[in-house]
């Protein structure tokens, strides 16, 4: 009886397959629950159009990988080891502000394709305006950690964060 039922759902995957109606699963880490006495957001794949492209305020969200460094090694290199020092100072110069907001995601245990957000490097920064129109955070700006949070504050307070695109009447 086992054995008829797995081959059922296996034809079942395999004609969803052929006709184009599967849907691809989308691994998402495990919500934050309770952020209490965390500075910087954490934003997951499930919530990611909530959080980040619908939120009616700017966000700046780093991007990063908790199994392997940028550089593809076990160990941490130095972008990685003063990027989340730099995003939790911005985050309590910024969060609650009002203008914008600071948030990390996680892509290891979050599935982000290209469709989503294409990801060029990680670790990275990127800049969502009110609408949810994406800006990459050039590196130069935070590549030096003597200067970057003064940098990147520089860049967040001269970018359009509540520029809202125009809105075609629909007919």
């Amino acid at each position: 009886m086992q054995g008829a039922v797995l081959t059922a759902a296996a034809n079942r995957f395999g004609s969803a397959l052929i006709d184009g109606s599967a849907r691809r699963l989308i691994r998402s880490g495990p919500a934050a629950l309770d952020a209490a006495g965390e500075e910087v957001s954490v934003v997951v794949r499930s919530s990611f159009d909530a959080l980040v492209r619908q939120r009616g305020v700017a966000l700046l969200l780093l991007l990063y990988s908790s199994d392997l460094c940028c550089s593809g090694s076990t160990w941490r290199c130095d972008p990685c080891e003063t990027l989340h020092p730099l995003v939790e100072t911005l985050a309590q110069r910024f969060n609650g502000g009002g203008a914008v907001d600071v948030a990390k995601m996680d892509v290891h245990t979050n599935d982000l394709t290209d469709d989503v957000l294409p990801v060029p490097r990680l670790p990275c920064l990127k800049l969502f305006n009110v609408d949810g129109v994406v800006v990459d955070v050039p590196h130069e700006l935070y590549a030096d950690p003597t200067n970057a949070v003064r940098d990147v504050s520089s860049f967040l307070r001269k970018f359009p964060l509540n520029y809202s695109c125009p809105r075609t009447p629909s007919s």
